[in-house]
Formats: structure tokens, sequence, C-alpha cells
């Protein structure tokens, strides 16, 4: 399987916090392409990794970028598909 990967970060309000409130979120995108299926499966996970003060949930733990990290590697890892019939008969 060929995998693409990228990171970025973004500023988030949850709920109706103002933008002042806005947490620090990492964003983590994989695409798997299934070549002999003929498609791309995309793995996404967003994960905070700062909480502003002003948050309504700033009393949440803080997660490292670095165990962040280690969630995403995880999943591309352990990836199995059981069922290749979700993707219709091969191409």
């Amino acid at each position: 399987m060929r995998k693409s990967f990228c990171v970025s970060s973004q500023l988030v309000s949850k709920y109706h916090d103002s933008a002042a409130a806005a947490n620090a979120v990492q964003i983590f995108l994989c695409v798997v392409r299934l070549r002999h299926v003929g498609t791309d499966l995309l793995i996404s996970l967003n994960a905070p990794t700062q909480f502003a003060a002003a948050s309504s949930t700033s009393a949440s733990a803080v997660v490292d970028a670095q165990a962040n990290r280690a969630v995403v590697d995880g999943i591309l890892k352990s990836l199995t598909v059981r069922d290749w019939g979700l993707f219709g008969p091969p191409q």
C-alpha cells in the first residue's frame, strides 16, 4: 500500500467560545492508495495540543505532539482490511 501523509495545525473555538478562547489542534491526514481496488482510503485525526485559558475545555489534559504522532503511526501500522468486498470487485 502506498501512503501519503501530511500534518498541519489550526486554532479552533469550541461550542460558543470566542476566537480568543481558541484551542490549538494538530491535524493529521493520511491517504492510503488501494490500487488493486481502484480507491483511496483517507485517515484523519484531529488532536488538541494546547487549550486556551478561556476555553470551555481548558480543564482538559494536554496531549503532546509526539504522543499524537504515535497514535497515527499505530493506526497506520495496524491497518488491515478484513473485507475487500467493501470496495467492490478488484480492478
